[in-house]
């Protein structure tokens, strides 16, 4: 599997939270316009938003275990630690609700039906537990603060009943047994829900009061003892003997002894519960009132929301469009991803900025207190001081694409380096859209193809630059079918070789690299070469397949050069710092 030659970026780079930021400021036009219409779409939707109101009721739980015993005996509830929790559930629950949907009429009042009321009411209810107490607070919301207070208070008070049956059905069971003066077999609901058939004397007998009450238990030793000894008395004598008769009226006499006493007992549990058949564990501490101002909607934190959630949204949106813009914008790009050397950048030139195409093209002559003719300056000395003096006589200058402004630096470099009083040589030697004579306004009749297809002399071809007395200027000429063999002839090295020890500087505006083999054949005539890239056209991509196929041709990239870079809405700060700083100590006074 093949991978693409690009990134060769390090993963332990720390964020640069300043790119971002940058990033994000250039952006700032479009992000605040869409910002104003969005406030204002919400603003127009929270304003229509209904009010809501919350109707708000107090439930207090009472201990469960502050209950007398007999309601213990006989209720058993189910109670545990998370006995509220539980409790909660079963206010909550729909038979509840539809209780007081059916009382309040509610289903009427929002004009749905009695299911789908219900549902709704479920979803306005809500319970809220104070922390470290038994105070429970029930919610309900609506649009209309009456029907939130008729409904809480409705739901309140069904739970409640709700409570009190389920807590005492199984002692209201035992009460209808109770009353019965003959045996007969009922059918009563035990705690754990299974149907039992038990006769009054069983249910009497299995009741903890009973079983647990000492006088019983010792009526019924005593019982057990005399039905003993009259088994054994009965093995011996007959019917009529006085022991037997004794015993047999002192056991008749315990039978009424333990009847009496578990009437007693019966009689007690009876007065009990009916005195407390009405008292629940549930109790409101505060009925509902109508609210007096609505609970909702938060509109000032609906629109906060709404511009915090469009704000993240737009950055993220255009950090996301910038990782995946894969153009080169600024110097972090060409060292971060490219790892080749960066020279400076020439700033962009506007229209307004020139009278003419001749202007343009010589803009660093033209007006030399110009921010272009300072980066011109700056990147003249990035490159005094990138290789040895030697290697640095002659350069190559290229680009990865057409039309990234090669020849326009190539030929500014060239009027900055003869400023220093070197005498310099411009060769154009893209000889398949030569631009070199008419940046300088000369003749094109005579030039390099010339001199490489003739026996013509080195000096016949060169032409004074008429800009500067120390630059002289050499043509692309005629155009040839064939410019690449012509560049790698030998007669292309005793050019270079000429120039090299007949001039200070030589600078060769070579073809661009991608498409055609003449700036690579140049390339390794030279040796090195300065590559051009356009700021926000050229590919990352685009750019490291051409360094790795000079890596490969070994041929050195002496450094970068970002043209036409935007100053002012560039998003790297160091830039517009620099821009505003150098306006600011250098530019002319208005």
């Amino acid at each position: 599997m093949t991978t693409r030659p690009y990134l060769e970026q390090e993963e332990s780079e720390a964020v640069n939270l300043r790119y971002y930021f940058d990033l994000i400021f250039r952006q700032r036009v479009p992000i605040v316009t869409f910002l104003i219409i969005i406030v204002t779409v919400a603003v127009l939707v929270v304003l229509k938003l209904p009010n809501n109101y919350q109707a708000v009721a107090e439930l207090l739980f009472d201990n469960p275990e502050a209950v007398s015993a007999p309601e213990r005996e006989l209720a058993t509830p189910n109670y545990g630690q998370d006995h509220i929790a539980t409790q909660l559930q079963i206010l909550k629950g729909i038979s509840v609700t539809e209780e007081a949907v059916k009382k309040t009429n509610y289903h009427e009042k929002v004009g749905m039906s009695m299911e789908r009321a219900a549902g709704s009411a479920l979803g306005a209810l809500s319970t809220i537990q104070i922390k470290g107490t038994r105070i429970v607070r029930v919610v309900f919301q609506s649009e209309d603060p009456k029907i939130a207070a008729e409904m809480v208070n409705a739901i309140c008070e069904g739970y409640i009943k709700k409570n009190i049956e389920n807590r005492l059905y199984f002692s209201q069971e035992i009460m209808k047994l109770l009353p019965a003066e003959t045996q007969k077999t009922l059918k009563s609901q035990t705690p754990m829900g299974q149907l039992e058939e038990l006769s009054q004397k069983e249910l009497i007998e299995s009741l903890p009061s009973v079983q647990a009450d000492p006088t019983l238990r010792e009526l019924k030793k005593k019982k057990t003892e005399i039905e003993n000894e009259l088994t054994a008395l009965r093995q011996q004598y007959r019917e009529q003997h006085p022991s037997i008769i004794q015993r047999e009226a002192n056991l008749k006499f315990i039978d009424e002894s333990i009847q009496i006493e578990t009437q007693k007992i019966v009689a007690n549990l009876k007065s009990s519960i009916s005195g407390r058949l009405q008292i629940s564990n549930v109790r409101f501490i505060k009925r509902a009132d109508p609210p007096m101002s609505p609970s909702g909607p938060d509109r000032k934190k609906l629109l906060l929301i709404v511009v915090l959630g469009y704000l993240f949204a737009s950055s993220l949106i255009v950090i996301l469009l910038d990782q995946f813009d894969d153009r080169i914008k600024g110097q972090e790009d060409i060292e971060r991803y490219l790892h080749l050397p960066y020279l400076g950048h020439l700033p962009l030139i506007r229209k307004q900025d020139v009278k003419s195409n001749q202007e343009r093209a010589l803009y660093s002559h033209h007006k030399p207190d110009s921010e272009v003719a300072e980066a011109i300056r700056y990147i003249r000395v990035g490159i005094n001081f990138s290789a040895p003096p030697e290697i640095l006589r002659c350069l190559l200058v290229t680009s990865s694409l057409p039309q990234e402004g090669k020849s326009f630096t190539a030929a500014n470099l060239a009027v900055s380096m003869a400023l220093d009083g070197n005498k310099v040589l411009l060769i154009d030697a893209d000889s398949r859209r030569p631009v070199g004579h008419r940046i300088f306004q000369l003749r094109n009749e005579v030039g390099l193809i010339n001199f490489l297809t003739s026996n013509i002399s080195f000096e016949s071809v060169i032409q004074p630059s008429g800009v500067n007395e120390h630059l002289f200027v050499m043509p692309s000429g005629p155009t040839s079918p064939n410019p690449s063999e012509l560049f790698a002839s030998g007669r292309m090295k005793e050019l270079v070789q000429l120039a090299r020890t007949q001039y200070d500087r030589v600078v060769i505006d070579a073809p661009p690299l991608t498409g055609i083999g003449d700036g690579f054949v140049l390339g390794g005539v030279v040796g090195h070469l300065i590559l051009i890239v356009m700021a926000g056209k050229t590919s990352r991509y685009a750019v490291s397949a051409i360094k790795h196929r000079l890596v490969d041709s070994n041929i050195k990239i002496v450094g970068v050069i970002l043209n036409s870079l935007d100053v002012e809405r560039e998003r790297y700060g160091y830039y517009r710092y620099h821009y505003y700083t150098y306006q600011r100590y250098y530019g002319k006074k208005k």
